[in-house]
């Protein structure tokens, strides 16, 4: 359906009665029927007398069945790159709180989602629902935060990274590639998560790096790395790094520990100092895993202490190939 929009003979759109630059209107329909031509005009209008910073374009794009305004700087924002009539990216509210064009490249802001202080979107980013975005943090690449997730601090999103439900992003934290953030989970201080997926109440923070694997549940904090594998609950922090395999319940893997392949730690063990779990071994129950210690091939444990390579007071079950 054709509604009245206009074009100038420069090809930009007319919203005036009687054009000044005259000549070439040409009627268009991008879409629109004649109620959402008018809410355009008068968002238009809005956005010039109430916001200092920015205005509309005047291009709509449809969304979802909904639409979505341009914003262009009135000018200039050298924190930002941006200069006076540089064009930025999209919104479904035509008004910002504070008129600061911080929405650049193809960005989308809908529902309603808040970007606020110095905080800025560019790229193909996409901040829905309820999402806060402030501070001075940067969302950039494709990444989508929805939901009620905050984004704050100096922290910086990335990539395809998806931050959804009540998830919390701050300090000076960084989340790029393919990661997933969701539930209730948060990622702070100086951590980086490059992959993988944190859900549920999970911690990560410290300088704690997330290469890929799942954290559902768990904290993970200090220098920990976590390259694969899954934490169903416990903790693992210090130096310490998981390859692979699980980390359930209440077990705590720290100091240089190494768990990799398809091992399992449960129950309440510790592995700490430069011990290593490795393949299918088991460590469960209240059992301690330190020193120097390697527990590998199918070794299951859940008593006592194994350490420097030695046992003392433990009980094993099925095939050991400990060192």
């Amino acid at each position: 359906m054709s509604n009245p929009i206009a074009k100038h003979a420069d090809g930009s759109n007319c919203y005036t009665k009687n054009c000044s630059r005259g000549g070439g209107h040409t009627p268009i329909n991008n879409g629109l029927n004649k109620e959402a031509f008018i809410a355009e005009i008068e968002a238009v209008d809005q956005a010039k007398q109430l916001n200092n910073g920015y205005d509309l374009t005047g291009e709509v794009r449809i969304v979802d069945s909904v639409p979505t305004y341009r914003i262009r700087a009135t000018k200039d924002f050298p924190e930002f790159d941006i200069k006076k009539g540089d064009k930025g990216g999209w919104i479904e509210s035509p008004l910002l709180p504070d008129g600061s064009p911080r929405i650049k490249d193809g960005a989308f802001v809908g529902g309603d989602a808040l970007i606020a202080g110095n905080a800025s979107i560019a790229g193909n980013v996409l901040v829905a629902e309820e999402a806060y975005v402030g501070g001075n943090a940067t969302i950039y690449g494709n990444a989508i935060v929805s939901g009620q997730a905050v984004i704050a601090g100096n922290a910086k999103i990335g990539g395809a990274t998806q931050v959804k439900g009540n998830a919390v992003i701050a300090g000076n934290a960084i989340a790029e590639g393919d990661a997933s953030i969701m539930g209730q989970a948060t990622v702070g201080e100086e951590a980086i998560v490059k992959g993988g997926l944190i859900y549920q109440a999970s911690r990560v923070r410290g300088y704690a790096r997330i290469n890929g694997g799942y954290v559902i549940g768990s904290e993970v904090r200090g220098n920990a790395i976590v390259n694969g594998g899954m934490l169903r609950g416990g903790m693992v922090e210090g130096n310490a790094t998981i390859w692979g395999g699980y980390v359930d319940e209440r077990a705590h893997v720290y100091g240089e520990a190494t768990v990799s392949d398809g091992a399992q730690i449960g129950g309440t063990a510790q592995v700490f100092g430069n011990a290593k779990v490795r393949q299918q071994a088991k460590v469960t129950g209240t059992a301690q895993v330190f020193g120097d210690a390697i527990i590998a091939g199918s070794s299951w444990i859940h008593e006592g202490e194994y350490r420097n390579g030695l046992k003392s007071e433990a009980r094993e079950h099925g095939h050991s190939e400990w060192e």
